[in-house]
């Protein structure tokens, strides 16, 4: 087993029922940020679940993958997420689940 630095991460998101659209709109204008001004990120991917919660909630989750602790560190200092991230705010349904892992080689 070989820790090289990179970092993979899973977000769970629930989004009140009915915000899904703009929940996803918000999120890609993030994603387009991230893909333009933040070369340490090798993956930033939303996805939809296709049932919704006994709520009527819909789970989303963000796959993350970045070269190093640093990279992590600056996305959260970037003008397109603190822009973006008080716009998420209204639209979910409960706190985000955020898990952070040491890739395997």
């Amino acid at each position: 087993m070989a820790l090289d630095g990179t970092l993979g991460g899973v977000v769970r998101i629930p989004v009140q029922a009915g915000k899904e659209k703009e929940f996803e709109d918000v999120f890609l204008a993030m994603r387009a940020g991230v893909h333009a001004h933040e070369p340490g990120c090798k993956m930033y991917d939303l996805f939809r679940n296709r049932k919704a919660d006994e709520a009527g909630n819909t789970q989303f989750v963000v796959l993350e993958r970045w070269a190093d602790q640093a990279a992590l560190d600056s996305h959260r200092e970037q003008p397109h997420m603190k822009e973006g991230l008080p716009k998420l705010a209204g639209l979910v349904a409960g706190a985000p689940d955020s898990q952070f892992f040491d890739i395997v080689k």
